[in-house]
């Protein structure tokens, strides 16, 4: 009988992960004893939710129309092309059992109940198991409704409005600013509305990991074993004034210049100086921090007899024992104020975090309106009041007994990107499935180890080795790393820069530490016997006069200019950008999301469909959609000069300004927004904005990004708000990826 048993899969990019999915998806459903509510496939995108539904379809349908295809989808393979995915699985179908009518029969099955396999996003799966228990979770609504990402800040605004508004009497606006002074090293708060709300953005998600107060700022916590005898936490900081003295008197054996002046040897001690009488570490300048620890740390290695040697400018200077020893004792009492005030600053930030996260539970989740995020700590149960935490375990306990016995087959995708309170959620189920042996029940992990090590979205990386290493206890583990997506031109030069970074000490550069992490986790790539095999690779670098003045817009200058003469352009038509020829792909890798969207414009500028995926405030980004958007300023704002300035060097926006006698008439422009946008919402608005745009001025990259403004303006609408001034904070803090279009050049972040 053949048995679906637990499997992991680590794959690079174009090795076939989702095509290993939607095989486990098609061989479960083939087997009669599963039904398809056993089922469970989740990813973390809409769009790859989408398609493991249609890949799923489509092998069914291959299998049952195609007989090469439907020994390969039963997991019979030619001797000259074996799977290393089928080689020991017993979850392997017998073809004469299952002739294409058998598929061709359960095709129809699956279409006819698609709504009985759960095949979406980790989102989507803990929005439905809320909605199982929300009154019994703390809700005061049985119909919370799902906030979006671009609709997040809101919901933080509204939750510093009701802290403050529940502050209470002076005492306790005191204490408020004492603690964002110690957040801030002793600098009052000019806007404490505003410090706590960029304090909440940056780790309102990282208190709901971490509510203890003993997990903030406590040495024990830190420092487990044994706190370092030379590390100073109370009292008085170590005086410093005879050991700065006595290094002092060594340096002045560093030699005069040329002229017989002392400028080299001033530089020296004065920037010594100035690190260590200050009393603050926010009065140390960080270039001079850096200096100091580059020049004088070295003397924390050294014994106790030996001699530091301080370089400056291709000039030694040695330091005996005695004043090495004092150089010692100068660092351990800069340490001791750096670690004081980090101690401080976390401390504070936990107190101030938690009076937020009092005020977010009550103004929004308890009222049901709900982030991700949020979903997820209803369902660990991790902030809940200490008086119903009891309550509010015992139902998580039940939506996992409920899951234990509905599902038995986990299909897990891009498991790299899975979070702690993520799996928290999952993990019960998860694990006692791969701990029992000879149990019918399955799961099945597709991640990979290099993306893990990003950790993007809270990702923990440490959890898809967990996984991978128990399932090989208790089932397979697969590498794949042949790639059908990359020529053997482009990986040869991938593999040249990427493999042994450590090895050739490149960890210097950036970090030793993340070289030796990427070196455990990475393995040559191979290129598939039908990945394309003819291409190019191309290392860039420019080092003419006009490129030391605009690197980035010289290199993609360039790049336009390569791009024209390999032929690999389409003719150029009157209506838009050329485009990659049918079957020709292109990226270009650079290192930061500004420099990727500066390429990316400047292709377009020179005529090519260019894109990239960094996240982008697509409103701003082109003259005519940020013409607009200033126009709709000027309605909330009529004195913002700079909104005023935007719409009127926008030729479209101008034309919406400018009265019949050619002046500008923004009392008329402002009047006529302010009433649609009350009357019928921001999608109405952009409409008709959008409606002015004239037909020579309409290309393919222009119809994108009114699509985005419209749909954020959508996104807005559902909120059921009606505030022009919120809309506009809401649509600025909108980043968007562009999503990669086969036909024009790709231009990508490296990581």
């Amino acid at each position: 009988m053949e048995t679906a048993n637990n499997f992991s899969i680590l794959a690079s990019a174009g090795t076939g992960k989702t095509y290993q999915l939607s095989v486990r998806v098609a061989r479960l459903l083939m087997l009669e004893r599963i039904e398809p509510s056993q089922i469970i496939a989740l990813t973390f995108t809409r769009a790859a939710a989408a398609e493991f539904y249609l890949r799923a379809l489509e092998r069914l349908k291959e299998a049952a129309t195609d007989d090469t295809k439907r020994l390969l989808i039963c997991g019979v393979h030619p001797a000259n092309d074996p799977s290393p995915v089928d080689k020991d699985n017993p979850l392997v179908l017998d073809p004469a059992k299952y002739p294409k009518e058998a598929f061709a029969k359960k095709l129809r099955e699956l279409v006819l109940k698609s709504d009985r396999l759960t095949l979406g996003t980790l989102d989507s799966f803990f929005v439905r198991l809320v909605n199982q228990f929300p009154l019994e979770l703390g809700l005061e609504t049985s119909k919370p409704v799902t906030i979006t990402e671009q609709q997040g800040p809101v919901l933080l605004e509204k939750a510093v409005q009701r802290f403050f508004e529940e502050l209470g009497g002076s005492s306790a606006l005191m204490q408020l600013g004492q603690q964002l002074s110690d957040y801030s090293d002793g600098k009052a708060a000019a806007n404490p509305a505003e410090t706590l709300l960029k304090m909440a953005k940056a780790n309102h998600e990282l208190l709901t990991l971490a509510p203890s107060a003993k997990l903030w700022g406590d040495p024990k916590s830190i420092w487990a074993d044994t706190l370092p005898a030379e590390l100073s936490l109370t009292g008085e900081l170590p005086d410093f004034n005879n050991d700065l003295l006595i290094v002092l008197k060594g340096l002045e054996r560093y030699p005069l210049n040329s002229d017989g002046k002392d400028t080299w040897r001033s530089q020296l001690t004065k920037k010594l100086q100035s690190v260590c009488v200050a009393s603050r570490m926010r009065d140390i300048d960080p270039d001079d921090l850096t200096d100091i620890l580059n020049r004088y740390g070295p003397a924390l290695t050294l014994k106790k007899d030996e001699r530091l040697v301080i370089s400056h400018y291709d000039t030694d200077v040695e330091l005996d024992a005695r004043e090495t020893e004092a150089v010692r004792k100068l660092l351990w009492r800069l340490f001791s104020m750096a670690v004081r005030t980090a101690i401080k600053k976390t401390q504070a930030l936990h107190a101030c975090l938690t009076g937020f996260e009092r005020a977010y539970e009550l103004e929004n989740r308890r009222k049901g309106y709900l982030s991700f995020g949020d979903y997820v700590i209803l369902l660990s149960a991790w902030l809940a009041p200490l008086s119903r935490q009891d309550e509010v375990r015992e139902v998580v306990e039940e939506i996992q007994f409920r899951l234990d016995s509905q599902i038995k087959h986990w299909l897990l995708d891009e498991f790299q990107d899975t979070g702690t309170r993520q799996y928290d959620v999952l993990r019960r189920n998860i694990d006692e499935i791969i701990q029992q042996e000879g149990s019918d029940r399955s799961v099945f992990v597709v991640g990979d180890a290099k993306q893990s090590l990003y950790e993007w979205r809270s990702g923990n990386r440490e959890l898809l080795t967990r996984l991978n290493e128990l399932i090989a206890k208790n089932g397979l583990s697969v590498d794949l790393n042949m790639t059908r997506r990359c020529s053997p031109q482009v990986l040869k030069m991938v593999n040249a820069l990427l493999n042994d970074l450590s090895g050739r000490n490149l960890g210097n550069y950036f970090s030793p530490i993340a070289a030796r992490d990427w070196d455990s986790v990475f393995k040559l790539q191979q290129s598939h016997p039908k990945a394309p095999q003819v291409g190019q690779s191309l290392w860039v670098r420019i080092t003419d006069e006009a490129a030391e003045e605009e690197p980035i817009e010289t290199q993609a200058r360039w790049i336009a200019g390569d791009l024209d003469r390999s032929q690999v352009l389409e003719d150029a038509t009157k209506v838009g950008n050329r485009r990659l020829k049918a079957g020709v792909t292109c990226a270009i890798l650079v290192g930061k999301n500004d420099d990727a969207a500066t390429i990316a414009e400047m292709l377009r500028v020179n005529g090519i469909e260019a894109s990239d995926e960094a996240s982008t405030a697509v409103i701003r980004d082109n003259p005519v959609t940020a013409g607009l958007f200033a126009i709709i300023e000027c309605a909330a704002h009529p004195d913002n000069g700079l909104a005023r300035g935007l719409a009127w060097m926008s030729p479209t926006a101008r034309r919406l300004v400018v009265d019949e006698t050619g002046k500008p008439n923004w009392a008329g422009i402002a009047r006529r927004v302010a009433d649609l946008f009350a009357a019928r919402g921001a999608e109405a608005v952009v409409d008709w904005l959008a409606g002015t745009i004239q037909k020579d001025e309409s290309t393919p990259f222009l119809d994108k990004r009114l699509r985005q403004f419209r749909a954020i303006a959508s996104d807005y609408d559902a909120m059921q708000s009606r505030n022009l001034s919120e809309f506009i904070s809401f649509a600025d803090s909108s980043h968007l990826r562009d999503t990669a279009d086969r036909s024009s050049v790709q231009v990508i972040t490296i990581h």
